[in-house]
């Protein structure tokens, strides 16, 4: 793949190449190389039902949900050839913006309904993770801060009421306003990871959706 980005030599002597048979050009273009290789397990589970099962007539219904990924493994294949083992870690310094791979991620959904309203509490769980240089050495032992980060919880809320084909949501991502943690960024200067953590803070929304 290397050799196919040279051009042909040249024939004759050119102006930036004063002798024959050097090489014309060089196409610097990126190239598709390294892999990765990941496996684990999705689990989601979905339940319902209505209130009047635990005697409460004509108050609508409670549904629960919960989705959440276990990975067991995250293998990546630099252009090296080597091999590098990421999960559960947090990346410091060969990219600009970090990367996390936490083993963990959950999310649980309590939602309650009836004709007209619903409303709905989520809670986000993201699992710790350890920062690293160098991704095959021991993983960072915590004692200096911002070496690790610790797990997180978010908590979302949303409700809505329904009238004449007219939807009204209002929201709330992030309800105790949780700051993302500390990490020792000496690369991209985040003091975080904005891919995976929330960088906003509490965050209110309100919308209208109309049908016709």
């Amino acid at each position: 793949p290397s050799c196919a980005t040279l051009g042909p030599r040249t024939p004759v002597p050119i102006s930036n190449q004063p002798t024959a048979g050097g090489i014309s050009t060089q196409s610097l273009t990126s190239l598709n190389s390294g892999t990765i290789s990941t496996d684990g397990i999705d689990f989601g589970l979905d339940y319902s039902f209505p209130l009047s099962d635990v005697g409460l007539p004509n108050a609508g219904k409670l549904s629960f949900s919960d989705v959440a990924t276990e990975t067991l493994s995250f293998l990546a294949a630099d252009q090296s050839g080597t091999i590098n083992n990421f999960l559960g870690k947090i990346q410091q310094t060969s990219s600009p913006f970090t990367t996390a791979n936490p083993k963990l991620q959950n999310r649980l959904t309590a939602t309650w309904s009836n004709d007209a309203f619903s409303f709905s509490w989520s809670a986000r769980f993201i699992q710790s993770v350890k920062r690293y240089t160098d991704p095959n050495a021991p993983a960072a032992d915590c004692t200096v801060p911002g070496d690790c980060l610790p797990s997180v919880w978010y908590n979302d809320i949303v409700a809505s009421y329904t009238y004449q084909g007219l939807r009204l949501i209002a929201g709330v991502d992030n309800l105790l306003d949780k700051d993302p943690p500390f990490f020792k960024d000496t690369v991209g200067r985040t003091n975080s990871n904005p891919f995976v953590y929330d960088y906003i803070g509490r965050f209110m929304y309100f919308k209208v959706v109309a049908k016709f």
